[in-house]
């Protein structure tokens, strides 16, 4: 079963290089260990982040989370892992307002959303755009789409990463993801 997955996802990547925008061009692959990236590995880790700030995680959550995660991941050709590793970096899986007026556990601001809503015809919100502070489905998704469009613009995710964050430590903070993300893609 194994080597057939291999075999399919080498088969699919293929045809989106030589097909598809959904995986930008050829440029960047969708990988991610089925095995690791699991519903238990998801509570487990968003469970041990989010204790940290004294909020507790209750398993409705997580499978809503990883639905959602899933679905931003599987519409923009994300790895799902990266997302957990941008939402890590940025908000530690809470639903919080930054600094200069980001929203929720991507941190997008409203009129981020609303370009990448218009960009990739996306529903905008009845509620208006404060929404994505606690609709962590939306906020996702629309984070993911925005992380998509850097990716496609910029051409490789370090650069996507620093534009995604664009802060003085926009460096430091691209290369805290990729460590993170690699780390959570090889499961240590």
């Amino acid at each position: 079963m194994k080597r057939f997955s291999i075999i399919l996802i080498i088969v699919l990547q293929l045809l989106a290089m030589a097909s598809s925008e959904s995986f930008f061009g050829g440029k960047f692959v969708v990988y991610y260990n089925e095995e690791y990236y699991s519903l238990n590995w998801l509570k487990g880790y968003v469970g041990s982040l989010r204790s940290l700030h004294g909020l507790k995680t209750e398993d409705r959550f997580i499978r809503d989370l990883k639905k959602a995660i899933d679905r931003a991941a599987a519409e923009t050709g994300l790895d799902p892992i990266l997302l957990v590793a941008v939402i890590t970096v940025e908000s530690e899986f809470r639903n919080v307002i930054g600094m200069a007026g980001e929203l929720g556990m991507m941190q997008i601001k409203p009129e981020t959303a609303q370009f990448v809503a218009k960009k990739y015809d996306l529903p905008i919100p009845k509620e208006g755009w404060k929404v994505l502070l606690w609709d962590y489905e939306l906020n996702i998704l629309y984070g993911a789409y925005y992380l998509k469009y850097l990716i496609v613009k910029h051409g490789s995710l370090l650069a996507a990463l620093e534009y995604y964050n664009g802060g003085r430590w926009r460096k430091e903070y691209a290369r805290k993801i990729m460590e993170l993300y690699e780390e959570l893609r090889s499961g240590t």
